[in-house]
């Protein structure tokens, strides 16, 4: 019969880390394919995680083990039939992304999920009633359940998403949910027939011999808090930069179930917790050095291998911390007290990373902030004596003081250079936060005057910041020689997404409106339209920047701008830090919201020109780049129309894509890709039509570099119930 415990709590684990990544990337489209959709599902599935726990330990508390099952399975039934994967009804607004998909996961499929994260407390309690000789120790149990949950997230995107539709894997879901209520029914049936209720002494006597220490509390919380708060902010960090990948959510999220497995089996011994103690040191410096100085490239190998350490080292700070509460955890009667606990710690770092962090930190400083909060704790092995912990708290307090003090006495952030000589400095005084016990504290306030002011100084050139949902915009203002000229440079993430040269007279302020200043004389987008000489043409703009572009197109051009980002308008409209749009686009209309919903309530055959200009730091999102968005622009064009697109992105290649959706269409779709060596390096473009005797094809294949677009066999054709990223991997 345990063997039934075990396939139930698999099965549990398996619904719980499955319609995690599934859910999250249904509704990637619904916010413009911004990666942070995942930090946001996170704290929901946290949050309802908690709330699971907290119905365990009442459940367990004030109920008997039969009420405990008889009314667990009433409410399992119940669910079978409330869940819903029917997301494309919800409307997702871009002034308020967070807070609508907290409601549509709180509709959709809150209850169910509720009912599925009590398996892992319940279950384990219900074992330790049973008179099966593995009830003595029911965490043998949580190492089913995460080795459960890390089978659902590689099955994702390895299977799921490769295999099977969107509806499909809904379908596949909902039956392996009914087959878990079934495996719930029989143990049900089991334990009411074979568990002996405990006597009222045997009760009294385990509630005396249980008096839990609140410091004990606090450590359960916070060593779970600072695993899941690490967690969601590596996966910002990589996934800002590379892209809304599944992989890059589900792969850190997968180290944190297998540090579980490891901390809570038996291979997990007080020599292994020592040994990661110093890993836990070094890794911290190291991680926070890899954050500053380390960027994602073009290049997959160099993209892997800094993703790679990255989450090596989150693992290394995983493991602690779990192993932390596996030598804390309490006997059989506190279980799912001591759930609850771990719960509220996840909930915690979910809550602070996705609603607290975006307003305190202008980046995604909350990964090595959270770090560096970890570490008083952390140098006193999670002592509980009162003095020892006492002493931690007030070093976090001495903590924050020194952070404020270098704050204000550290030099600016300019470059790599200006960090080696710090990195030299700290790679010496590493020694001796790893290896003294008298000097640790001194290591540990070094480590902070020395790299946080790093992330919280401002550059003097930095004249606007903003950060939100979709990012983090930077605007900095350089001078020039000669002095009055001046460059102005928009960066979502740390991606350059355009510029513009402007010069000071006499107090006045003059602006060039050269797009070429940020594209490049001998860009793509030269090229095209120096051959299109439409008249009066009415052209719409898929993502704003800087608004660049715009000045290319001919005089007397109608304008319409689709932009999912206000605060991206507000730069050029509020702000006025760039001024191409209100000096060659003046009475253009500019509608904020996703590119792809907005242009889709425009009347048909409308536009001349459609150009696609849209990223998320520099990546493309997916929903713009489908069959059915591109039947969707198509359909906006005039019989002789034609779609611009830019397509450059460091990590991945969408050229066979949009060649294989072409193909599909009965369309056209040439590029322009010049080798480095010649042109700089300038983006990638390509141009859409509907016929290949349109006079823009015609012409633009006339000129050097310019080709039909080409792609492989085995290209998969992108629809918006099928993709699969890892296949346009820059390789």
């Amino acid at each position: 019969m345990f063997a039934v415990f075990n396939i139930a709590i698999f099965t549990g684990a398996f619904l719980i880390f499955l319609i995690q990544p599934m859910i999250a990337n249904i509704l990637l489209p619904k916010v413009g394919g911004s990666p942070n959709i995942w930090n946001t599902s996170a704290v929901f599935f946290q949050v309802s995680l908690l709330a699971g726990y907290f119905y365990s330990y009442i459940v367990s508390q004030k109920l008997s083990l039969k009420r405990q099952i008889v009314m667990h399975c009433c409410l399992l039934f119940c669910a079978l039939w409330v869940v819903n994967f029917h997301f494309q009804s919800e409307q997702i607004s871009v002034a308020s992304p967070v807070s609508d998909v907290l409601r549509a996961l709180l509709k959709n499929i809150f209850f169910p999920f509720v009912l599925l994260s009590t398996t892992s407390p319940l279950v384990q309690r219900w074992l330790s009633l049973s008179d099966l000789k593995e009830s003595k120790n029911p965490y043998m149990l949580y190492v089913c359940s995460n080795i459960g949950s890390l089978s659902a997230l590689y099955a994702y995107p390895l299977g799921f998403e490769k295999v099977l539709t969107v509806s499909e894997q809904s379908g596949l879901w909902r039956i392996l949910f009914a087959v878990f209520f079934v495996m719930i029914a029989i143990l049900g049936v089991y334990l009411i027939k074979t568990a002996a209720p405990l006597s009222a002494a045997e009760r009294t006597e385990r509630k005396s011999t249980e008096k839990t220490n609140p410091v004990l509390i606090f450590y359960w919380i916070f060593f779970a808090f600072v695993p899941s708060s690490l967690m969601l902010g590596v996966t910002s960090h990589l996934s800002t930069d590379i892209g809304g990948l599944p992989f890059l959510w589900i792969f850190p999220l997968s180290l944190y179930l297998l540090s579980f497995v490891f901390t809570f089996s038996r291979f997990y011994t007080e020599k292994a917790s020592e040994q990661f103690l110093r890993l836990y040191k070094i890794a911290a410096l190291v991680a926070v050095f890899l954050f500053f100085a380390a960027a994602t490239t073009s290049n997959v190998k160099q993209n892997v291998i800094l993703t790679g350490a990255h989450c090596f080292l989150y693992f290394i700070f995983a493991i602690y911390c779990h192993g932390v509460l596996s030598a804390k955890k309490p006997n059989s009667e506190n279980l799912t007290l001591f759930y609850l606990c771990l719960a509220i710690g996840g909930a915690l770092g979910g809550v602070f990373n996705t609603f607290i962090a975006p307003h305190l930190f202008l980046f995604v400083w909350e990964y090595p902030f959270v770090i560096a909060l970890s570490l008083p704790f952390v140098l006193i092995g999670a002592s509980e004596q009162k003095t020892d912990f006492v002493k931690a708290v007030k070093n976090e307090a001495i903590l924050f003081f020194v952070a404020a003090v270098s704050i204000n006495l550290h030099p600016n952030k300019s470059s790599l250079f200006a960090v080696i000589p710090l990195f030299t400095v700290l790679a010496v005084s590493v020694l001796v936060f790893s290896f003294s016990k008298r000097k640790q504290f001194f290591a540990l306030c070094l480590f902070v005057f020395a790299f946080l002011p790093l992330f919280f100084k401002q550059s003097p050139d930095i004249v606007f910041k903003k950060r939100n949902f979709f990012g983090t915009i930077l605007v900095e203002q350089k001078t020039l020689a000669p002095a009055p000229f001046a460059f102005l440079s928009l960066f979502h993430g740390d991606t350059l997404h355009g510029r513009q040269i402007l010069f000071v007279i006499k107090d006045k302020t003059f602006y060039h409106f050269d797009p070429s200043t940020y594209y490049g004389k001998h860009a793509a987008v030269n090229d095209f339209f120096d051959v299109y000489n439409k008249s009066s043409p009415v052209a719409a703009w898929l993502g704003l920047g800087s608004g660049a572009i715009i000045c290319y197109a001919p005089q007397n051009t109608k304008h319409d701008v689709f932009e999912i980002d206000k605060d991206m308008v507000d730069v050029s409209l509020k702000y006025r830090y760039f001024r191409y749009l209100e000096h060659c686009a003046p009475h253009a209309s500019v509608k904020i919201g996703d590119a792809r919903m907005e242009i889709a309530k425009e009347k048909d055959h409308k536009y001349d020109l459609i150009t696609f200009d849209a990223f998320s730091s520099h990546f493309i999102p997916i929903h713009l780049t489908t069959k059915e968005a591109i039947e969707t622009y198509r359909s906006k064009l005039k019989p002789d129309g034609v779609i611009l697109l830019h397509i450059s992105s460091r990590a991945f290649n969408v050229e066979p894509v949009l060649t294989k959706i072409a193909r599909e269409l009965e369309m056209t779709f040439i590029v322009r890709n010049l080798p480095e060596k010649d042109y700089g390096g300038y983006p990638q473009w390509g141009v859409l039509s509907n016929s290949s005797d349109a006079p823009e094809i015609k012409a633009l294949l006339a000129m050097p570099g310019w080709r039909k677009g080409e792609m492989k066999e085995n290209t998969p054709l992108w629809t918006d119930d099928f993709h699969n990223l890892l296949s346009a991997l820059r390789r």
